[in-house]
């Protein structure tokens, strides 16, 4: 989790510097602003370098921040709590449409 917050949080970043001018706009920094225009997931956020998964396949951006925010606040409640719960789904941690589900 704390890799793709700092995915997410670079890329916002490098975007807002390109555009102010503070640096060179590469071709990624024009590709996340492309998928911000059209509400898509940037690739470097869903895929690492080598094209395997290493966050939820969501294609819409706004759904993709929202399970963002739902699995941040439930692995903080974890920590805060320091205790692990009493029952886990399972189908959450590696079906991302099932944990959306069951935090309802």
């Amino acid at each position: 989790m704390d890799a793709i917050i700092r995915e997410v949080r670079l890329t916002l970043k490098n975007c807002v510097m390109a555009i102010e001018g503070n640096i060179v706009m590469t071709p990624a920094i024009v590709d996340a602003i492309d998928c911000f225009f059209d509400a898509k997931v940037p690739y470097s956020w869903k895929y690492d370098s080598t094209g395997g998964e290493k966050a939820w396949l969501y294609e819409q951006l706004g759904i993709w921040f929202a399970s963002l925010g739902v699995r941040n606040s439930q692995l903080t409640r974890w920590i805060t709590n320091l205790a692990r719960p009493n029952t886990f789904n399972l189908g959450g941690f590696f079906n991302p449409n099932g944990f959306l589900t069951a935090m309802k």
